[in-house]
Parts: C-alpha cells; sequence; structure tokens
C-alpha cells in the first residue's frame, strides 16, 4: 500500500525501519501504513473484548493517491 520510489538523500537505510532517539526512520514512518497498522490492532482489539460480535468489521487502505 502507498509504495513510491524511495528517492535520495537518505541518512539512514529506508527500507530497514531504524530507531534513533526515539522516532522511527524508514519508508512508510509518517504515512498510511501506520494508519492501517493501527486500524488493524484496533479491530483486534474490539473483537477481544466482543468476542461474540455479529457484525462485519472491513479494514479497508487507498492506494496509489500520489498519481492525483
Amino acid at each position: 500500500i502507498d509504495v513510491v520510489d524511495a528517492g535520495e538523500g537518505w541518512t539512514v537505510d529506508p527500507f530497514e525501519g531504524v530507531v534513533k532517539d526515539g522516532k522511527v526512520y524508514g519508508r512508510g514512518a509518517c504515512d498510511m501504513k501506520g494508519g492501517l497498522a493501527a486500524s488493524i490492532i484496533a479491530a483486534e482489539a474490539f473483537l477481544e473484548v466482543y468476542p461474540d460480535f455479529a457484525g462485519s468489521i472491513e479494514i479497508s487502505g487507498t492506494v496509489d493517491e500520489e498519481s492525483g
């Protein structure tokens, strides 16, 4: 989801996910991947609290928003 070229000028490996001074550096550290992960964790937490939930939970992600 939401991947474009890494580009130039990285001071860390953009594909490694480096934690430095309490911050995460790498591809996807500040875009929709974090929001998508949070949505999945929230859905899992909800189902732990309400295991007999009779409805459906759908998580979706937008792709290719850079294309305009």
